[in-house]
């Protein structure tokens, strides 16, 4: 037994070494208020799979969505500004596949109108710092034109 378990301790670094890396897809297109279907393969389970704006943005790229996952897709409600840019990022319990992100989108409008929620209806996802988190709000209830994301 003892044999066994030192056998099997020595095949951990091979398994770790042989994982396949960490790829994000990116989608066709995204459509504002419309489900976007982000999906990875590679890595390791669990995932924390995010939606960043990249442009524009006042600090680079805000997270405007996060969640934590065990398989390799998500869903994610394109709120976000029609002309913006958006980037989908995943990273996975390994220490050796970094964040990795899909090329850039833009976001196209979907010709649905506007129609504002009060902000209660919102979950704001507790990691997101309090810049981010009055960054979302202003983004989801905000109809100013053209660049929400300036405050």
């Amino acid at each position: 037994m003892r044999c066994l378990t030192l056998f099997l301790a020595s095949l951990l670094p091979l398994v770790v070494y042989c994982q396949s890396p960490l790829v994000v897809d990116t989608p066709v297109s995204i459509t504002q208020c419309q489900p976007v279907l982000i999906t990875w393969s590679g890595g390791i389970s669990p995932y924390v799979a995010s939606v960043w704006v990249t442009d524009p943005c006042p600090t680079g790229s805000c997270a405007i969505a996060v969640t934590s996952t065990t398989t390799t897709s998500w869903t994610w409600m394109a709120v976000a500004y029609s002309g913006g840019k958006i980037q989908f990022c995943v990273s996975d319990s390994s220490t050796t596949n970094p964040l990795t992100c899909s090329s850039i989108l833009s976001v196209y409008p979907s010709g649905t109108p506007y129609v504002a929620l009060p902000l209660s209806s919102y979950h704001i996802h507790p990691r997101l710092t309090s810049s981010q988190q009055t960054l979302l709000v202003y983004l989801l209830t905000s109809r100013a034109s053209p660049s929400p994301y300036q405050l």
